[in-house]
């Protein structure tokens, strides 16, 4: 994920100082680290080094099972990447190498906390970079079924096993 080259501008040292401790696994430590850089930064508004924090505190979260924070972390992070105002077109180039991967997380981070609607829209959002309509039937299914759309999440797994693809994984 980290270049040193493209991302020394927008990653503050303090991110790439917890990058040793999320290395050792110890995600709980590396999580208050990153609240302290963003502490350290006492701005209001949101900076392309806050946003870049953000995301990594958003991993964190979720790896940690702390889904309610994840998704908090994470609206935080889409209202910068949809204010040209906080960031630039290149800056969002670099805060996302794999769109796919990093909408898909934003996505399970809300689906994960019920915030069902948002995250059907992230799991789209994500279709959108890396198109594969068997795995967002799989994934929009899933909200169906939360939202005890009981038909609606049968017709779309029903799709989903239809095209006999395994893009959903095992969840």
């Amino acid at each position: 994920f980290f270049n040193a080259t493209a991302t020394t501008a927008i990653y503050p040292l303090s991110l790439h100082a917890a990058l040793p401790i999320f290395a050792q696994h110890d995600t709980s430590r590396a999580v208050q680290m990153y609240e302290r850089a963003i502490e350290l930064q006492q701005v209001k508004k949101l900076t392309p080094q806050s946003v870049a924090i953000r995301i990594e505190m958003g991993r964190l979260y979720f790896l940690n099972e702390d889904y309610k924070n994840a998704a908090r972390i994470f609206s935080v992070v889409l209202e910068a990447f949809d204010d040209p105002k906080i960031l630039t077109a290149p800056q969002r180039k670099v805060l996302l190498p794999k769109p796919h991967a990093l909408y898909s997380l934003i996505a399970d981070s809300f689906l994960k906390d019920g915030q069902l609607d948002k995250a059907a829209a992230m799991f789209r959002k994500a279709d959108s970079f890396k198109s594969n309509a068997p795995r967002l039937d799989f994934h929009l299914a899933k909200i169906a079924l939360q939202k005890t759309a009981y038909k609606d999440a049968r017709k779309l797994l029903d799709s989903y096993l239809d095209s006999k693809s395994t893009a959903g994984g095992d969840g």
